[in-house]
């Protein structure tokens, strides 16, 4: 999504969050496409499975390949990007807190190593699933079992470009689909 990362950045980042993949090769083609091989069928269902992948911070869009495929760009509604949470008590920073806290903001998909195993405890980092019709939250009000409210700031990580008419993410670099 986005512009197009170099393809010396993409082979590298790759090789190293799929080398355990057995990530074969890394192939780029004219109008923005990368296509990863991998030695066995087994290892490419475990890179698509373990889904949503993200290269600089930018969300990658897996397919599996299939005979007579066109490379073209879906319009895309719902994206997984970063977010950096704010203010999080530390009530919540365990795998069901981290799950509910970010659903203000979209639908959570994984927390992140780092703060998991509360090695960092300025913010929360989650992945969370965006849906282009909605305005970002940049902050909200959380409710706390005792009923105090806790204000809650989200800091993204990187904003893919939305289309001002029909709200869906733009695989490319413009201001509306065409």
């Amino acid at each position: 999504m986005g512009q197009k990362l170099p393809y010396p950045v993409v082979n590298s980042i790759a090789k190293r969050i799929w080398g355990f993949y057995s990530l074969s090769e890394v192939l780029s083609s004219d109008n923005g496409f990368f296509l990863f091989t991998f030695d066995s069928v087994d290892h490419t269902t475990n890179v698509l499975e373990r889904a949503p992948w993200h290269m600089a911070n930018r969300p990658l869009v897996l397919k599996r390949w299939q005979p007579n495929m066109q490379f073209s760009k879906d319009d895309l509604v719902r994206v997984p990007i970063w977010v950096q949470l704010y203010n999080v008590p530390l009530e919540y920073w365990t795998v069901k807190g981290l799950s509910c806290v970010p659903s203000a903001i979209g639908v959570p998909l994984h927390t992140d190593l780092t703060t998991l195993l509360r090695k960092r405890l300025s913010y929360a980092r989650v992945c969370v699933e965006i849906d282009g019709s909605k305005t970002l939250v940049k902050e909200y009000d959380l409710r706390c079992p005792n009923g105090l409210f806790i204000t809650i700031s989200a800091d993204y990580e990187w904003i893919p470009s939305r289309c001002n008419n029909c709200n869906v993410f733009l695989t490319y670099h413009s201001d509306m689909c065409y």
